[in-house]
């Protein structure tokens, strides 16, 4: 059933992916030197989207941390908000079902140890990846939980140092 939900919301993820790296701007050029950024709109709209990026057409960003412990709803990466902001909606009645009571030292934080990534598999992943036809791919950095999946030193909520520690 787990197996299921992560293919979904894959599948999700892969079109919003094909949808937003199809759309070209015509507004960019090659040959356009490229500036140091300001940071205003004006500024990132002055230099070029590189070549490779233009050529490629698709590629597929990965969104995975410790929101897919839960594995409910179809905006899964929402959760932590959903169930902090709606005291009686779903995202609230699931993890209170699932984890326990939401208090003041137990929520969303405790799903972050059981975020341990023990089937994943980069072979399998990219070996995907090139047959669905991507040029490129990637993990997202950090979403908007505030987790990193990487090793940083201004934040100890990090994939290098809790949850799967450096997959």
């Amino acid at each position: 059933m787990k197996t299921l939900i992560y293919l979904r919301i894959f599948l999700i993820i892969a079109l919003i992916a094909i949808t937003s790296c199809s759309q070209k701007n015509e507004a960019f050029h090659e040959s356009e030197p490229i500036q140091k950024y300001e940071p205003n709109w004006q500024s990132l709209k002055q230099n070029p989207i590189p070549q490779w990026l233009q050529k490629s057409k698709f590629g597929i960003y990965t969104h995975w941390g410790p929101y897919a412990v839960h594995a409910f709803g179809s905006n899964t990466t929402w959760y932590s908000f959903s169930m902090y902001a709606d005291p009686n909606g779903e995202a609230r009645e699931h993890f209170e079902k699932t984890f326990g009571k939401l208090t003041g030292d137990f929520g969303y934080k405790d799903l972050i140890p059981m975020f341990t990534a023990d089937k994943f598999d980069a072979d399998e992943w990219a070996d995907l990846f090139q047959k669905a036809g991507a040029k490129f791919s990637g993990p997202v950095a950090e979403h908007h939980d505030g987790f990193a999946m990487w090793d940083t030193k201004y934040s100890d909520w990090n994939a290098a140092k809790m949850g799967p520690k450096g997959i």
